[in-house]
């Protein structure tokens, strides 16, 4: 098992074998523009508890995971991120729960969506059970983040896939995902642009 700095180098191959496409931001449910100046307020304001979010980071952490995951699906990444939309508080404000270098997190879309954070982002519109994912989700808080990307070490670490499909497990919802298999990392590993795809399955669309 590895850490991120190796999985860097494996990226830094992969950047070298497959070039990496913009990504394009693309809102199943409602349109949203991804021009510089709107597309995040466009995003931000439709927003739903259990809505499944995901981004485009920006760095290199999130540029080594989208090399890695666009060298093992032979094809160009759209998103490196994963979070889902919960509500602490009955008609409180929304936070993002999510697995990120520091761990699991709740952040404010603001943030999630942030000029140094993102460079584009969607959201698949949720229902009752990924909004009960998201109350699961948050049940992790503070839970140490998976640079070893392993999914067999009992959720005691978690990064960003993860984190979803154990927190729609303890809802009593299963996602049908097929965990890949990368160099050099013990474990298959959940790839945001497959989780994705299994959504659009899963969850219907407006």
């Amino acid at each position: 098992m590895i850490g991120l700095a190796a999985g860097a180098m494996i990226a830094a191959a992969a950047l070298a074998v497959l070039p990496l496409q913009p990504a394009v931001a693309v809102a199943l449910s409602q349109p949203v523009s991804a021009e510089p100046a709107g597309w995040r307020d466009a995003l931000i304001s439709h927003l739903q508890p259990g809505d499944v979010v995901f981004r485009r980071g920006i760095g290199d952490i999130s540029e080594a995971i989208a090399a890695m995951q666009g060298f093992v699906r032979r094809q160009s990444t759209t998103w490196s991120h994963v979070g889902v939309v919960t509500q602490i508080r009955p008609d409180g404000p929304l936070y993002i729960v999510h697995a990120i270098d520091r761990g699991v997190v709740l952040e404010t879309p603001t943030q999630f969506f942030g000029l140094t954070e993102a460079s584009a982002g969607t959201r698949i519109q949720g229902n009752k059970t990924t909004e009960a994912a998201a109350q699961a989700a948050t049940r992790y808080l503070g839970r140490s983040f998976d640079d070893d990307f392993s999914l067999s070490d009992n959720g005691e670490r978690m990064y960003c896939t993860e984190l979803f499909v154990v927190a729609m497990r303890d809802a009593g919802a299963s996602v049908k995902i097929e965990p890949r298999k990368v160099l050099m990392i013990s474990d298959p590993v959940i790839m945001p642009d497959d989780l994705f795809a299994a959504l659009e399955t899963l969850l219907p669309k407006n």
